[in-house]
């Protein structure tokens, strides 16, 4: 046929502050979409939307990945 296909989200958030070290939190909220072709190949594609809290820094990425299983 013509494979499966998969939707997913997620959200982190990782506590970047140790002892007087002030990092403040880093979010990620990340939307991704998979094509498994078959049982052994995957095509992945992800946007990602990261926010800094302390100096209210953000960022957009796309990542794509092709995958083998053999």
């Amino acid at each position: 046929g013509l494979g499966a296909w998969e939707v997913a989200t997620r959200y982190d958030r990782l506590d970047l502050n140790d002892g007087n070290f002030r990092g403040g939190t880093l979010d990620n909220f990340t939307v991704g979409v998979s094509w498994y072709l078959n049982p052994n190949t995957r095509f992945m594609l992800d946007w990602v939307h990261a926010m800094q809290s302390t100096v209210s820094v953000w960022m957009n990425g796309i990542e794509m990945r092709f995958q083998v299983d053999f």
